[in-house]
């Protein structure tokens, strides 16, 4: 998993549907207050202007119709988005090129009622930088009151999940790393002793320890630095953008050409390798222990 990827939050469900009828919502106020795209004129372009007892009531509706056409974009832009994100993760550079697409998207649906619709305008360029502007108001205001909103909930759902359930606990005498997935729901209890490393594989981690004598991986929903942050003041120390390890398991640190690599003495654990953001790091505190 990259390390720059959005939070998984932006890509919930729940979240998506959420985000897609606020939208909505706030487009329809924003036309109706602000009449961008020139809609002011809508009713008298299409002919009807005569009709006084009915005019808003016209207007409300044609409005309505442009708003549900934009939005059946932004349904299928954040749907693909859903489905990618369940087996890919997405970087915030992604994310943005991904929303900059949806605003040109709903900027051109709008320049082609316009100009051909409504037959008002000039060029199709300048009608289209000016629907981008506006579309841009229209779909980054609301984008980011939710992602405020979403950010506060994961916030708040982490930390009840934290004084509900410890990341670290005791049973008869054995320290226990307690894992979660994304819904902060308990998955996994594993002994300090018997977890080696965790590896991440794009919107998900697999935990790699030792039972009956014998090697075994889970694999949790949740991402790699959800797992440093919930672990930060354990054992559990991050060498890799794709690796965290058990320091205490640590046997050997070796030096390659390809760098620090970290050996555990175990024929069934594999080297894991230490990148260069966190070899300094790592080094001190392996040398700090083998002084103790």
């Amino acid at each position: 998993m990259k390390g720059n990827a959005i939070p998984a939050y932006l890509t919930q469900k729940q979240n998506v549907i959420h985000l897609v009828v606020g939208t909505a919502l706030f487009a329809e106020l924003f036309i109706l207050i602000f009449k961008p795209f020139g809609s002011g004129n809508w009713v008298e372009l299409l002919g009807v202007g005569n009709w006084e007892a009915t005019k808003d009531w016209i207007y409300l509706g044609f409005a309505t119709l442009v708003v549900l056409v934009a939005m059946g974009v932004i349904t299928v832009s954040r749907t693909l988005m859903y489905k990618y994100a369940k087996q890919h993760s997405i970087s915030y550079l992604a994310y943005a090129g991904w929303i900059m697409a949806e605003i040109v998207a709903m900027a051109v649906i709008y320049t082609l009622f316009s100009l051909y619709i409504l037959k008002v305008g000039n060029t199709f360029f300048d009608a289209l930088l000016d629907a981008i502007l506006y579309t841009a108001c229209i779909l980054l205001i609301p984008y980011g009151i939710f992602t405020l909103y979403f950010a506060l909930n994961d916030k708040n759902r982490q930390l009840q999940h934290t004084q509900q359930t410890p990341a670290v606990s005791m049973q008869e005498n054995h320290l226990l790393y307690n894992f979660t997935d994304d819904k902060k729901e308990l998955l996994l209890s594993v002994r300090q002793e018997q977890l080696y490393y965790i590896e991440a594989a794009d919107n998900y981690v697999i935990v790699h320890y030792e039972n009956a004598g014998k090697m075994n991986k889970s694999v949790l929903r949740v991402p790699l630095k959800q797992v440093e942050n919930t672990f930060s003041n354990t054992n559990l120390v991050r060498c890799h953008r794709s690796y965290i390890v058990n320091f205490s398991l640590i046997k050997i640190l070796s030096k390659t050409d390809s760098g620090l690599v970290v050996d555990f003495g175990k024929e069934a654990v594999p080297p894991i390798p230490v990148t260069k953001t966190y070899s300094a790091g790592l080094l001190q505190k392996f040398t700090a222990a083998a002084g103790q």
